[in-house]
């Protein structure tokens, strides 16, 4: 009879897991070097990368790929900056959600949280 809740509770703790790395940002270095958890900024040239065990800061110029899950203030060469998540797609570039532009990596300036406004 105590198989069936441990069972049950094993499955739900391995359901939460999987839900929560869904939903985790990725980036992968040139050096084959990859991170999973959330983007807090590009800036500089350095992106600002939240691993859950503590934020590094990257080189823009060493990142190869990056996904993008929640939407961020995404800023493109001469462009000002957008609502949208990021995809990345074959030859080092990234598509840009939901508007479908495929922008080169190099021209990727900057990312933010949107401000959150308290009343």
């Amino acid at each position: 009879m105590l198989r069936f809740p441990l069972r049950c509770l094993l499955g739900c703790a391995l359901l939460v897991l999987c839900a929560s790395v869904a939903h985790a940002d990725e980036v992968r270095l040139r050096n084959g070097d990859r991170y999973t958890g959330k983007v807090v900024s590009l800036a500089g040239g350095t992106l600002r990368f939240d691993t859950g065990h503590g934020t590094v800061n990257l080189p823009w110029g060493d990142v190869e790929m990056l996904d993008v899950t929640n939407p961020l203030l995404v800023t493109i060469r001469n462009n000002p900056p957008r609502m949208g998540s990021i995809r990345s797609v074959a030859g080092g570039g990234f598509v840009l959600e939901p508007y479908d532009q495929v922008v080169p990596m190099g021209d990727l300036i900057g990312l933010a949280h949107p401000q959150q406004f308290r009343v």
